[in-house]
């Protein structure tokens, strides 16, 4: 019976394809590594505008709940909430940056935009190791492309701009 190649075969000979690495960290040491700061550079211009804003919509009862304010109680309910759903992490992000920053509404969006250029990163490198695990040449540059779509579309707007959207951002990479 006939079988197609398998991903191993598609291997130069004695590559080990455990020791590839995974994502950006190997990607950095290729020589075209720059043309990943394009999309992190274009989508921290086009969200800088955030900066400025303070809390919109449902972001000033998301982010400022007296449950949030009080880093020590997010820290203890972080293992049960986790373990009977919501949006645990989420939460505590929010303290944390209430803790760090108060009611400034700039800080809240700095982190916002640094979750969604870090989401961008993951989106990179998820893309490329698919491509690369299906023998595509050049999925590089195709990963690339992938992740400067992710980076600018207006999809993700909300998920950067509306600090109660915070959640979104990493969902929105899968």
């Amino acid at each position: 019976m006939d079988r197609l190649p398998s991903v191993a075969s598609k291997r130069h000979p004695g590559q080990n394809l455990g020791s590839q690495g995974f994502g950006v960290l190997r990607f950095l040491r290729h020589p075209g590594s720059l043309l990943l700061a394009a999309p992190l550079v274009l989508a921290t211009v086009a969200y800088a505008r955030v900066l400025g804003g303070g809390f919109v919509f449902d972001d000033r009862t998301t982010a400022l709940s007296p449950a949030l304010k009080d880093l020590g109680a997010q820290e203890r309910a972080l293992l049960p909430a986790l373990l009977r759903g919501g949006r645990p992490v989420v939460d505590l992000s929010l303290a944390l940056n209430y803790a760090a920053g108060g009611a400034q509404g700039s800080s809240y969006h700095a982190v916002n935009i640094a979750i969604h250029l870090a989401t961008v990163l993951l989106v990179f490198a998820f893309t490329a190791r698919t491509l690369q695990l299906a023998g595509v040449s050049r999925g590089r540059g195709l990963a690339l492309a992938v992740a400067g779509i992710f980076a600018l579309h207006p999809l993700q707007s909300q998920a950067v701009s509306y600090i109660s959207q915070r959640s979104l951002s990493p969902r929105r990479s899968i």
